[in-house]
């Protein structure tokens, strides 16, 4: 058995950690919403994770706006095909 692999718990690989996962989230919520020339910046996030991700797996990220105004808020998804693994909500402030 490799070190990690997860082979006691029945997983078929090695789990993506959850906190790497937020990681990635946050990278894209920034890059996407949070640039400089848009004047916003992380105020809270919120997140659960929902199902594992696997070394190797491919994933997808896309976010959509919930409220406008001087503290907007985002939904980000973390999914593998229609499976959605992680969930989160990000406030911002301008």
């Amino acid at each position: 058995m490799r070190a990690g692999r997860g082979d006691v718990e029945g997983h078929p690989g090695l789990v993506v950690h959850g906190p790497l996962n937020l990681i990635n989230m946050l990278d894209y919520w920034r890059d996407v919403h949070g640039a400089r020339d848009k004047g916003l910046h992380l105020k809270e996030i919120k997140y659960r994770a929902t199902a594992p991700i696997y070394a190797g797996e491919q994933y997808m990220i896309t976010s959509s706006l919930l409220e406008d105004g001087e503290q907007p808020k985002y939904e980000l998804l973390v999914k593998k095909g229609d499976v959605v693994c992680m969930r989160g909500e990000v406030t911002a402030e301008r």
